[in-house]
């Protein structure tokens, strides 16, 4: 089963990556698929200035200044409501989806593949995964 469809690990291997939203997802997605995220953005003004898993918290403002041509953001949220909003965020700064960003469903292949066979017996696809 081919564990990498969109070709993620390559793509985002000499890049910068950036999170948005720092929650329970950016926490698993830091120790559960390896990524390193520069800093996160989060729109909770309590969160800025703190950091998570080590990773320094700040404001969406932020993303003003990052160079997209060396930088891709990875979008953690646990709910579509939460994924919509930040995907309306990031479309008003003419990011695009999946060349700028990518929700961070696309790194827990792996894991939740793993335990949809195991408890399931389902095998899921990567290509509809997404």
């Amino acid at each position: 089963m081919h564990q990498d469809p969109l070709h993620l690990t390559n793509r985002f291997r000499k890049m910068q990556v950036i999170g948005y939203g720092a929650n329970h997802a950016a926490l698993r997605t830091i120790q559960a698929c390896g990524v390193t995220f520069s800093f996160i953005v989060d729109d909770n003004d309590k969160s800025q200035g703190e950091t998570l898993a080590g990773v320094p918290i700040c404001p969406p403002s932020t993303l003003a200044a990052v160079d997209w041509t060396t930088t891709r953001l990875i979008a953690c949220a646990a709910t579509p409501r939460s994924i919509l909003s930040m995907q309306a965020k990031l479309e008003g700064l003419g990011l695009r989806y999946p060349e700028h960003w990518i929700d961070c469903s696309a790194f827990h292949f792996t894991t939740i593949g793993k335990k949809l066979t195991e408890t399931f017996g389902i095998t899921p696809d990567p290509l509809l995964f997404w």
